[in-house]
């Protein structure tokens, strides 16, 4: 998993940007009123339109998904080694004290159980960029440490099969492979997910206005923002710019795939400047850059 260390703080800075960018068009499930507002405000900033799920949530602010990678961007800081336990203190802190969002299932049963979830969500997936901070990993160490870290929370054999493919397909795509070629190369590795994989694929037969047209599946779950991801991926890999706009009209969960794509953009392109308000606006700057610093 090689990177220089600069390419990865951008990464990470970016994910952190996506993350508040996407927080806007988050679980509304509207996307006709998704497509309306984007086509108003373009790349800026706005407001969760969903306030039922984020009422205290303004532009700039991070997503439940963007406060949890904070806490393990915080939790590296300490021997630049992921341990579970700094980790875990750390995540727990964030809703010891009246959290002012959604919380959801899975962090309420594994704060209650102190055992991951069955929950197949796809967001942990989308919260590992920091964990590219950590040096001389090889593939095989770094997908144990992704299936460690989902397992917190989610301790299911979807997600953590999803998160491994994840760092592999970016593994062969930094080593040169073409994104579908690599795709299919590599999916038959990772039987537990491999049908999401699979669907993303053939939703590449189609326009995005097709899709929507179908009213694809674009909820939290692996099964409905997995096959999403991989089609933004495939279909828009030489527009970045296309990719994350086409994330957040496409609704559901649009954070916990922005993260996935922030990884890709971030460590196999310059930093985009259509994403340079996301980050200079974040209400979590300065932390984030403070941690940084101790890389």
């Amino acid at each position: 998993m090689k990177k220089s260390l600069e390419t990865t703080k951008n990464m990470i800075r970016l994910s952190f940007g996506a993350d508040a960018y996407s927080l806007g068009y988050h679980w509304t499930y509207n996307i006709t009123k998704n497509l309306e507002q984007f086509e108003k405000t373009n790349f800026q900033l706005i407001d969760p339109m969903a306030k039922k799920f984020h009422p205290e949530r303004k532009a700039g602010d991070l997503s439940a998904y963007g406060d949890q990678e904070l806490a393990l961007l915080e939790s590296l800081t300490e021997g630049r080694r992921f341990n579970k336990t700094r980790f875990i203190s750390i995540w727990e802190n964030i809703w010891r004290v009246g959290y002012n969002d959604w919380i959801d299932n899975a962090t309420k049963i594994r704060l209650a159980s102190n055992h991951g979830s069955n929950s197949n969500d796809l967001n942990p997936v989308s919260r590992i960029a920091p964990l590219f901070l950590i040096e001389n990993m090889n593939l095989n160490e770094m997908k144990e440490v992704v299936e460690e870290f989902i397992g917190i929370t989610h301790n299911n054999l979807e997600v953590k099969d999803f998160g491994k493919f994840i760092v592999h397909l970016l593994s062969e795509v930094q080593s040169g492979g073409e994104i579908k070629k690599s795709i299919e190369k590599i999916k038959d590795e990772y039987p537990f997910c491999k049908e999401y994989i699979e669907r993303g694929l053939e939703y590449c037969n189609y326009t995005w206005k097709e899709l929507m047209e179908q009213e694809i599946p674009t909820y939290c779950e692996i099964d409905g923002s997995g096959p999403l991801t991989i089609y933004l991926l495939c279909t828009f890999w030489n527009s970045p710019k296309d990719m994350f706009a086409y994330n957040v009209v496409f609704d559901g969960d649009t954070c916990g795939r922005s993260g996935i794509l922030a990884l890709f953009i971030g460590l196999t392109r310059e930093f985009p400047l259509f994403a340079d308000e996301w980050y200079e606006k974040l209400c979590k700057r300065n932390k984030i850059e403070e941690l940084l610093e101790k890389f």
